[in-house]
């Protein structure tokens, strides 16, 4: 898990000036959700960038996304819509691996993230909410589910995450793989550089959002691994 790395005192200051002038009055902390957010832009940009070395915690829980959901109310999050595409791996930051936690489905996957608590004292990136899940279907056979990493994935499996832009997620995989945005900067396909890799892609993913808000999505940094 990557540790929160400090920010520079000339950021530092930045959002210390984006906070305040974005806070909610303490009266409407306590009843306004997520419904209300615009469409938002990566302030702390991919996760995913070489890697995940760059993560920034600190960032990422300063973050207008972050806040916003830490703002909401236990029933604002509970109204909050599970969006959910098969054959699909979305990105974020892992907040809880989904390597032994598992559930029967992918809705109770999306349910999980609803239900997944802040910890603002906690370790690495507990300290971030759930708006992304990723779930290995249970039917995926011995081999598990796909993925480009060095971990061995199991049916199930419920992968937590969190993303500065839910509401445009970023796409590790999608259906076969196939499209333009799959093909690395040697000219691989994503089936030529992964020779294991299944037709389609193994995972179904979700993002949690507000009635109001619909869901799309690009291609990450994962897309090209």
């Amino acid at each position: 898990m990557p540790r929160a790395d400090a920010l520079a005192p000339e950021v530092e200051e930045t959002r210390a000036e984006t906070a305040a002038a974005t806070a909610l009055a303490p009266e409407v902390e306590e009843t306004t959700t997520p419904a209300n957010v615009r469409r938002r832009e990566r302030e702390c940009g991919s996760p995913a960038v070489d890697g995940y070395a760059h993560v920034n915690l600190t960032c990422l829980a300063m973050s207008a996304t972050a806040r916003e959901f830490a703002h909401a109310s236990a029933s604002g999050r509970e109204k909050l819509r599970a969006h959910i595409e098969e054959h699909a791996s979305y990105d974020g930051v892992a907040v809880r691996w989904g390597i032994h936690h598992t559930t029967e489905t992918a809705e109770e996957c999306g349910e999980r993230c609803k239900e997944h608590v802040v910890k603002p004292d906690g370790i690495g990136a507990e300290v971030l909410p759930c708006n992304v899940f990723v779930w290995c279907p249970k039917d995926v056979g011995e081999g598990g589910c796909f993925e480009p990493d060095a971990h061995q994935h199991f049916a199930g499996d419920c992968w937590l995450k969190f993303s500065e832009t839910p509401e445009n997620v970023e796409v590790n995989q999608r259906g076969a793989n196939d499209a333009p945005g799959f093909v690395n900067k040697d000219g691989k396909t994503f089936a030529e550089r992964h020779a294991n890799a299944p037709k389609l892609v193994h995972w179904s993913s979700g993002v949690l959002l507000p009635e109001s808000m619909t869901a799309s999505s690009t291609l990450g940094p994962r897309a090209t691994w």
